[in-house]
């Protein structure tokens, strides 16, 4: 009876420990559905922050940080600029959810890896690709020339082009050339529009006048 009992426990010991194996040794589906959603949880959120203003130069030298929101233990991120190769990729896990003097104007991609103690770890399970505004130097130093000038194509905080003082200057000339030459048109048009409205009322008037005339006179003949 004993070695029966000895028997059992040894079979369900046995069978325990190739179901554990088995676990091991395989990265199920319901896992990597688990870890796929862990990492469409993540969430990004960057800040920028002037890093130094060149009055003489009229330059802005902006820098980004990211936080990394919904960051599970069960992950890590490999990140780097979009031309950074893959042996200089910085590594982050959940105990730094935070990246730091991100320069402007580049694309920052981030890799999220699974990390877990199984053989679903080190699956790549997603890429997010953000792209770093550069600052507007313009529109540190001139917010309020921009601001009655919205329809200027330089008229915001953040542009995607990266565009100096300078240049953004003499499009700004441009730009208020154009309007200034649209502005005349419209006024030659609005007066050249009264003129031929002025022009058509007196000839409507004339007529009247020319038709009053002669309907008196042809009264005044056939009264005689």
């Amino acid at each position: 009876m004993k070695k029966i009992c000895y028997l059992l426990i040894f079979s369900l010991l046995l069978f325990l420990d190739i179901v554990n194996v088995k676990a091991v040794t395989e990265c199920s589906s319901t896992e990597m559905a688990r870890l796929n959603e862990l990492a469409n949880n993540i969430k990004i959120n960057n800040k920028n922050k002037i890093d130094i203003v060149n009055e003489e130069t009229k330059s802005i030298y902006t820098l980004y940080d990211i936080d990394i929101i919904n960051f599970d233990k069960d992950l890590k991120i490999q990140y780097g600029y979009s031309d950074t190769s893959k042996d200089e990729l910085i590594e982050l896990t959940s105990k730094e959810p935070k990246i730091e003097d991100l320069v402007e104007g580049r694309t920052l991609v981030l890799y999220i890896y699974s990390y877990t103690a199984n053989l679903c770890t080190e699956k790549l399970l997603k890429t997010i690709k953000i792209k770093l505004p550069v600052y507007n130097d313009y529109y540190y130093f001139n917010k309020e020339k921009l601001q009655d000038n919205p329809d200027f194509k330089y008229s915001k905080e953040f542009i995607d082009e990266d565009k100096n003082y300078d240049e953004i200057e003499e499009e700004f000339e441009k730009y208020l050339k154009k309007e200034e030459n649209s502005d005349l048109l419209n006024s030659k048009f609005n007066i050249n529009l009264y003129l031929i409205l002025g022009g058509i009322i007196g000839i409507i008037i004339l007529l009247c006048v020319i038709i009053v005339i002669q309907k008196r006179k042809k009264k005044e003949e056939d009264y005689l």
